[in-house]
């Protein structure tokens, strides 16, 4: 969903959007010792994208799952120590909404959820693992 929230924000993308994007990276990069900021400026940089699709449903459900998947993101940062990578990937998509590239900015986001979704099941199954010893 979020990369095809991306496909269709890019083509919609001003100057303050990127340029808020930007700003929030900035701020991420500044605040890797705040889990519960990271957090927050995380979705917020993904939201300032995908509002941009204009496709109001389709922000609802991103923002609904978003909320419910938080605590998971808060691990992903504050116990696998995932912001710097993530960080990189959110510079590699701005990069492609700069360069008007909807098809590779969508590519890039999919490929950073994803990740950021197999390192956190990768730690669920290894805290569990660890539970039954």
């Amino acid at each position: 969903m979020e990369e095809k929230a991306t496909l269709a924000a890019v083509p919609n993308l001003t100057e303050e959007n990127l340029d808020k994007m930007a700003f929030l990276i900035k701020e991420m990069d500044e605040n890797l010792d705040d889990v519960s900021k990271e957090v927050a400026l995380n979705h917020e940089f993904h939201f300032t994208l995908y509002e941009a699709s204009g496709r109001k449903h389709l922000c609802e459900l991103n923002h609904m799952l978003r909320y419910k998947a938080q605590h998971y993101l808060r691990a992903f940062i504050e116990e696998l120590g995932g912001m710097p990578q993530a960080q990189v990937e959110h510079k590699k998509i701005l990069a492609a909404c700069k360069k008007g590239d909807a098809e590779l900015a969508a590519s890039l986001m999919y490929e950073h959820v994803a990740k950021v979704g197999d390192a956190i099941v990768k730690y669920l199954k290894d805290q569990e693992t660890e539970t039954e010893k």
